[in-house]
């Protein structure tokens, strides 16, 4: 018998973030989590349970303190069904009661007057904690957020051959430099970071190249990003196989893909137009101009226009109707069409109260939408040619 003690709210937490890891249940197939709780932990002299889940792609590690523990072993293993345990957390999130669990055959979770009963399922296979890591940085916490949100932004929600689902990082260590994309084929969103640090790794470990290329599913990463832990650091540690992300307590494993990402196609493409004219407004008008412009929107597409030497205008494709609004202007600005999806997508990584910058080339160039004129981080647009 393992007995113990927790808040509703902080196991909620727990298993929110072990969540993007739960495997789907499939007929004859596991779904199950591990669980590890410990009478003592030596380091910390407290009482502590590992909750860990794994789905083939990704491992969620996050770890939960414990009270009151009454127990005739120094610690205790189980794995239970994640969608059970998971659909558990949620239902007692809301009740802020504490619970008891009690661990014999079965998991026993029980509070307020309610009481559920868990079947123990087949134990699940597990990665590794990482032996032969080749590269390992740390980064502030928000600018690894910030990093990671803005690269992820434009990833493809159908995979393919071209890797277009994925988010490409690129990490120099010579240049002190990470860079990092993700395309859909119609936009493509390029950051770079220089704040980083680099960490000694265990000799013999090396690298043969002073830069690591790896390919993350867009989705997996979204989901870690969105789940991980906010903490003063993160670490983040590479091998062959895998990226580890590591901020405070909470540990994500990532298993790489094996895929010829573009990644010097799409930087290429990022870099070779120099801008013939740009202009500046607020994302709160241009937001107010495509509500009206969607009124009548039946086509995804969208031209914008100069009216003037301080206006925008923006039009669709069945003229039925034209807004404009104000911004600062500077060089020749180039009439485009683009696709108004992509564009409001865009609009939506940046700050809504913030201002951006559009640069134009050429109706046939794509456009560049940046925060300032210095900022390294931009999202390109590539336009619909040759149609009016």
């Amino acid at each position: 018998m393992f007995k113990f003690y927790v808040n509703s709210e902080d196991f909620a937490n727990v298993i929110k973030k072990i969540a993007i890891a739960i495997p789907t249940a499939t007929k004859g197939g596991n779904d199950g989590i591990k669980m590890v709780f410990y009478k003592t932990v030596r380091a910390t002299n407290k009482s502590m349970g590992i909750f860990l889940a794994y789905d083939g792609k990704v491992q969620a590690v996050s770890p939960l303190v414990i009270e009151d523990v009454t127990a005739d072993k120094e610690e205790i293993e189980i794995h239970v069904s994640g969608k059970k345990i998971l659909a558990a957390a949620m239902a007692y999130a809301t009740l802020d009661a504490v619970l008891e669990f009690s661990i014999d055959k079965e998991l026993t979770i029980s509070g307020s007057g309610s009481k559920i009963t868990l079947q123990l399922v087949q134990k699940i296979v597990a990665l590794q904690p990482q032996e032969e890591i080749v590269q390992e940085i740390e980064m502030k916490s928000e600018e690894f957020f910030n990093f990671m949100n803005f690269a992820s932004s434009s990833y493809g929600e159908n995979a393919g051959s071209r890797g277009l689902h994925c988010v490409g990082i690129r990490i120099d260590e010579e240049k002190k430099i990470m860079t990092a994309i993700s395309s859909n084929g119609s936009r493509c969103a390029y950051a770079e970071t220089e704040d980083i640090r680099f960490c000694p790794v265990k000799e013999g470990n090396e690298k043969h190249s002073k830069e690591i290329i790896i390919t993350i599913e867009g989705k997996i990463l979204k989901n870690v990003i969105r789940n991980l832990a906010r903490s003063k650091k993160v670490v983040i540690g590479i091998d062959l196989k895998r990226i580890r992300i590591k901020s405070g307590s909470d540990v994500v494993m990532i298993l790489t893909q094996d895929i010829a990402f573009p990644m010097d196609s799409v930087i290429k493409i990022v870099n070779q137009h120099e801008k013939v004219g740009a202009w500046k407004s607020k994302i709160s008008d241009i937001f107010q101009s495509l509500g009206i412009h969607e009124v009548t929107m039946e086509d995804p597409w969208l031209q914008l226009s100069k009216q003037g030497d301080s206006k925008m205008c923006m039009r669709g494709k069945d003229t039925k109707s034209s807004t404009s609004f104000a911004t600062a202007q500077e060089g020749e600005i180039e009439t485009v069409v683009i696709s108004e999806k992509e564009f409001k997508n865009t609009l939506l990584v940046f700050a809504k109260e913030s201002e951006i910058i559009v640069e134009t080339i050429s109706h046939k160039s794509p456009i560049t939408i940046r925060q300032t004129e210095e900022d390294p981080n931009r999202i390109i647009i590539f336009p619909i040619v040759d149609e009016e």
